[in-house]
């Protein structure tokens, strides 16, 4: 199902996501783990595209993958693991 919302979130919501991305280590995207049966991280795991616009007008696209993973649209191969708990906490408000 694709929906999609504008969301208005509070600065500190998105500065503690921020902060969250810019410690997270670098990894690859083959190396989150999968189920089986799964063909890609796309198929199985992928939950959110987030468009961030910046004041300049940049648009920065994020993919948020289940378990903490995000990904920069753009950087094919990699990704970063986000602290489950901020990650968490942040999922809940695009719910």
């Amino acid at each position: 199902t694709d929906i999609t919302a504008e969301l208005k979130l509070d600065s500190v919501e998105i500065d503690a996501f921020l902060n969250a991305l810019n410690s997270a280590e670098f990894m690859l995207l083959d190396e989150i783990p999968l189920n089986e049966d799964d063909l890609s991280v796309y198929d199985a795991k992928e939950i959110y595209h987030l468009f961030l616009e910046m004041k300049n007008g940049m648009i920065v696209h994020l993919r948020l993958f289940e378990g903490g993973y995000v990904n920069y649209d753009g950087i094919n191969g990699i990704c970063v693991k986000v602290d489950n708990q901020k990650f968490n906490e942040f999922i809940n408000l695009l719910r």
